[in-house]
C-alpha cells in the first residue's frame, strides 16, 4: 500500500509539471492577456497629469533637485532639498494613510479622483491626517530623512511614488519644474 501511495504521488507531481510547462510555454491565451495588460498600462499613463510638482522649485543654491531615478528596486523618485522644504500634493485628493514605517519613515498616501495614488515618504513632519481633503495651496509635510539607517545616510529628501490601478508608474515624465542630477534619468 505504501509503494502504491508513493507511486500515486509521483504521478500527480508529474502531471502537474507537464500541464504547468504547457501553460507557461505554449498556451496562446496567456500571451494575449499580457499584451492587453501592456496596452492598459500605456492608456493609464496617458491619463496622468500633475497640477503641481511635489515640491516647489525655489531659486538659489538650495533648489530641490531629483537625485535618484525610478528603476528596478526603487519605485519612485528621490527629490533632495534643504531642511524645511515644504511638500505639496500633486493633485487635490483625500489622505488614505498617514503614519510611520521603520523603513520609509513618516509617510503620507493620497488618493486622487482619477484613480491615482501618490506617496510621500521620509518626511520630517506630516501636517495632515487620514481623512483630510487636500488643497493644492497648503503644504502636506516637510522634507526629512526619517526611516531606516540607509535613508538617514542619503540625507534630507522626499521619496515620491506614483501608482495607478496597482501599478507603479515613473513620475519623472510628469514633473514640470524640477531639475535632475541623476545621470540615469533620461530628460
Amino acid at each position: 500500500v505504501f509503494v502504491y501511495f508513493i507511486c500515486l504521488i509521483f504521478i500527480v507531481i508529474f502531471l502537474f509539471a507537464v500541464f504547468g510547462f504547457y501553460y507557461t510555454l505554449f498556451d496562446k491565451k496567456s500571451n494575449i492577456i499580457s499584451d492587453n495588460q501592456k496596452i492598459d498600462i500605456q492608456s493609464m499613463k496617458d491619463s496622468i497629469y500633475f497640477n503641481q510638482d511635489p515640491v516647489k522649485n525655489i531659486s538659489g543654491f538650495d533648489t530641490p533637485v531629483i537625485s535618484n531615478s525610478f528603476k528596478k528596486g526603487h519605485r519612485g523618485l528621490d527629490i533632495t532639498g534643504p531642511i524645511g522644504t515644504k511638500i505639496y500634493s500633486i493633485l487635490p485628493g483625500k489622505v488614505i494613510f498617514e503614519g510611520n514605517d521603520k523603513k520609509m519613515g513618516n509617510i503620507i498616501i493620497i488618493s486622487h479622483e482619477n484613480g491615482l495614488i501618490s506617496k510621500y515618504m521620509h518626511n520630517k513632519k506630516n501636517y495632515i491626517k487620514v481623512g483630510d481633503l487636500i488643497k493644492l495651496d497648503k503644504p502636506i509635510a516637510e522634507m526629512g530623512k526619517t526611516g531606516s539607517v540607509l535613508s538617514k545616510k542619503e540625507g534630507i529628501h522626499l521619496h515620491f511614488e506614483l501608482w495607478k490601478n496597482g501599478v507603479s508608474i515613473n513620475p519623472f515624465e510628469y514633473i514640470k519644474n524640477l531639475y535632475t542630477i541623476d545621470s540615469e534619468i533620461k530628460n
